[in-house]
């Protein structure tokens, strides 16, 4: 739960797990976790602003890896500041050579990893429904909002709106963690 970037997905990958599924409600691992998993996956730009992106979003691994360089450059991209500026203009500039690279490490990140299936759903409802003799691995955030900040601009660029899912911190409030899968 939580797959962020398959870190723990992949290590389980090459320990020979062989069934492995995963979920997570923003674009970028949800896009990774689909693409491990043999899914369709479909990335479209919202912000006129961005289609001189459309022409790398045309594989699954090329969607992956521009979202992935959007999350380097789009807090760039929102400042108004000189070096914010600076800094978008050089990744503008020297684009198709960091798009290439991170391709091939994408490439690389996934080979040999696959998913049984991936979900774009609340990590809470992903448990429920998980067998009973199931290992759960998770990573929350840690803090109120982090997790709807670090993907806050990619998610208005790329006009994705995430699967319904409760911040922990509101989940758990008076509860016990486990109070909440009832």
């Amino acid at each position: 739960g939580g797959s962020g970037n398959l870190t723990v997905e992949r290590v389980l990958a090459d320990a020979g797990v062989r069934e492995i599924r995963g979920c997570d409600v923003a674009l970028y691992p949800c896009v990774i976790g689909h693409l491990a998993a043999g899914d369709p996956v479909s990335v479209d730009v919202a912000d006129p602003g961005y289609d001189w992106l459309k022409p790398y979003l045309d594989t699954p691994t090329r969607a992956a890896a521009t979202l992935l360089l959007a999350s380097e450059f789009l807090p760039h991209a929102e400042s108004s500041e000189l070096y914010g500026q600076r800094m978008l203009a050089e990744y503008r500039r020297d684009w198709d050579r960091l798009h290439a690279g991170t391709v091939a490490r994408v490439t690389r990140a996934l080979d040999g990893v696959r998913l049984t299936s991936f979900y774009e759903m609340d990590l809470v409802d992903f448990l429920r429904d998980a067998p009973e003799e199931s290992i759960v691995l998770s990573f929350p955030p840690t803090y109120a909002g982090g997790y709807e900040k670090l993907f806050d601009a990619m998610h208005r660029v790329f006009g994705w709106v995430p699967p319904d899912y409760v911040r922990f911190d509101e989940r758990i409030e008076g509860k016990s963690a486990l109070d909440t899968l009832n």
